[in-house]
């Protein structure tokens, strides 16, 4: 994830437990941009901005001497121009490090696909991804994160239709079935989905972590996966474009990070959420822990 602000990260990044949190920081955004209006909004100054292709260099260096797992980018439009997203991905593959996109739009997607990122998250509401862009993203190995958890709670937001009024840049299309019908065409091609939600307690759209991931689940159903590569789009999936080489598969020599449901989750995938008993790292965790989670504060994700 991005986070601001960073402190709160790293709050997250130090606590106790067996959680491996991954994160970029602040991600690569346009001061005049959507993004940039938000973040000017929670306190983030324009100097963070990125506005030219020397900038996108140097941001990049900055989130690796920052630790950084992965770099992020806003590739929604207005926004950066293609050069800058360009520049970001050819300075973060010399640093070695993978590149995730927010692409919440259609042409956003066109972006993102053009400089080549590795991971694009969420899909548009304006029109289903057509067969040429799908295509792309098979020959170019593109992994699509969709979080339709918050495409389908922005799809009904009266808060962002509120903001719309004010801001007209943020108002937009918000169809779901158009989201919907995206990752049917993407599962269809042979595109790894991977599960994702982008959890958010921003006040503008929440999305609760953890429970909001069972029902990213059925939705994933409910566009075309089965419930087996729903599970795998949460678990062996994810590990593996997150290189997370440890864990998200049983097998001898793996992280013991198991969950036991009541019911098969590979014919209903709705009894995910009937936990039962939860083993993290080989110990067995309390279920009122389960129940209880962490509190570690707000943190506006990205």
């Amino acid at each position: 994830m991005a986070c601001t602000p960073p402190e709160k990260y790293g709050t997250l990044r130090t606590a106790k437990g067996p959680t491996t949190w991954l994160s970029s920081s602040l991600p690569a955004y346009e001061e005049n941009s959507r993004h940039g209006t938000l973040f000017k909004l929670v306190g983030v100054t324009p100097d963070h901005a990125v506005h030219n292709t020397d900038e996108a260099a140097t941001f990049v260096q900055d989130r690796v001497d920052d630790g950084a797992d992965y770099v992020k980018i806003i590739a929604d439009f207005p926004g950066h121009e293609q050069a800058v997203l360009d520049k970001i991905q050819v300075e973060a593959k010399k640093h070695g490090k993978m590149t995730v996109a927010h692409t919440a739009q259609y042409i956003a997607f066109e972006r993102g696909l053009h400089a080549d990122f590795d991971i694009l998250t969420h899909v548009p509401m304006e029109k289903a991804l057509d067969d040429t862009i799908v295509s792309k993203m098979v020959s170019q190995k593109t992994v699509a994160v969709p979080t339709l958890s918050m495409m389908e709670a922005m799809s009904s937001s009266w808060i962002l239709w509120g903001i719309g009024k004010i801001f007209p840049s943020f108002g937009q299309t918000r169809d779901f079935q158009a989201s919907l019908n995206s990752v049917t065409a993407m599962r269809k091609a042979g595109v790894p989905i991977v599960a994702g939600t982008d959890a958010n307690n921003s006040g503008i759209i929440v999305v609760t972590a953890g429970k909001a991931l069972h029902h990213e689940l059925e939705l994933l159903v409910l566009a075309g996966l089965t419930p087996i590569e729903a599970l795998r789009a949460a678990t062996s999936l994810a590990a593996q474009h997150f290189n997370l080489h440890d864990r998200g598969r049983i097998s001898p020599g793996l992280k013991a990070d198991l969950v036991l449901v009541g019911g098969n989750p590979d014919e209903d995938i709705s009894v995910t959420k009937r936990i039962q008993k939860v083993w993290s790292s080989g110990e067995e965790v309390p279920m009122s822990a389960v129940v209880k989670g962490g509190a570690l504060g707000s943190c506006a994700v990205m």
